[in-house]
């Protein structure tokens, strides 16, 4: 197995507590549930940071359309309006998956 080399250990290491298989698997499945609440505490700010990154995005995609319109770049303002309309279709998608994650436990916002 993994500790054979401490089998001919003098200090009777093998009936230690932490070479006791089942021990060892509790405590990677303790390290991974430490873990997992660590991801959620990340989870909440990024969802939070990316939700307004998106409002932001669209705000000034808004303004830049309207800007060009102003400036007689037709042509510009549709290329935007049209690259706008396929990053507006994108960001609805991860808004509604956003809303699930949202109604979960644990999410603190």
């Amino acid at each position: 197995g993994e500790f054979t080399l401490l089998k001919h250990s003098r200090h009777n290491l093998l009936a230690k507590s932490w070479a006791i298989l089942e021990n060892r698997g509790m405590a990677a499945k303790f390290f991974k549930v430490l873990h997992s609440h660590e991801e959620m505490t990340c989870l909440n700010i990024e969802i939070g940071r990316f939700h307004a990154w998106m409002e932001f995005e669209e705000k000034s995609m808004v303004s830049a359309i309207a800007a060009l319109n102003d400036k007689a770049s037709p042509l510009l303002a549709s290329e935007l309006q049209r690259q706008d309309a396929a990053r507006r279709h994108v960001n609805n998608i991860h808004c509604t998956h956003l809303q699930k994650v949202c109604l979960l436990d644990g999410y603190t916002g």
